[in-house]
């Protein structure tokens, strides 16, 4: 199960680098991309963000599963934030638009007009990212530190918990 992390890890790399010579800093967005929790590897449970409609929640890593699957959608203006988008055409959102802490992430129908529908990976280095949302500045949590199939996924302040940490590995 190492082995092919590290072996999707260097995978997602490359990618990044060969983004970065074609000057696309998104080159996985063709492949797809699934956002893995670095506290579930942690426990060597692999968890991703997953879909419960309404919300955005953490599941078990089923690499068949669609609604794990992102693509990068639009870009709002020249911001370096994007709309994420699973294969089941729902966008990552804060459910109802909030701001506030603590406020439920969802997936729902993708609308541009929606500034909570706007996300950015801040590079943590070793692999490990935050998912950073333009309207309210917060991260993506883990409620209560769960690692259980279905646990909710939350707005909160920068820490240095490894549950607001995920890899992101490539998907085909």
């Amino acid at each position: 199960m190492k082995t092919r992390r590290i072996a999707l890890s260097a995978a997602a790399l490359i990618l990044g680098l060969a983004g970065a010579l074609v000057g696309n800093s998104h080159a996985s967005a063709d492949t797809g991309m699934s956002f893995e929790s670095i506290a579930g590897l942690q426990h060597d449970v692999e968890m991703c963000i997953g879909v419960s409609s309404p919300y955005a929640v953490l599941k078990t890593c089923s690499y068949s599963a669609t609604d794990i699957i992102w693509q990068y959608g639009p870009e709002l203006g020249t911001t370096g934030f994007y709309q994420y988008e699973n294969n089941n055409g729902q966008c990552l959102s804060v459910y109802g638009g909030g701001d506030s802490l603590n406020e439920r992430i969802g997936a729902g129908t993708c609308n541009t007009s929606h500034p909570d529908q706007f996300w950015t990976l801040n590079d943590l280095g070793g692999g490990s990212y935050n998912i950073v949302n333009y309207h309210s500045s917060y991260l993506i949590q883990i409620y209560n530190n769960s690692l259980a199939n279905g646990a909710a996924l939350v707005q909160y302040y920068a820490t240095t918990s490894p549950y607001q940490k995920w890899s992101i590995q490539p998907q085909s």
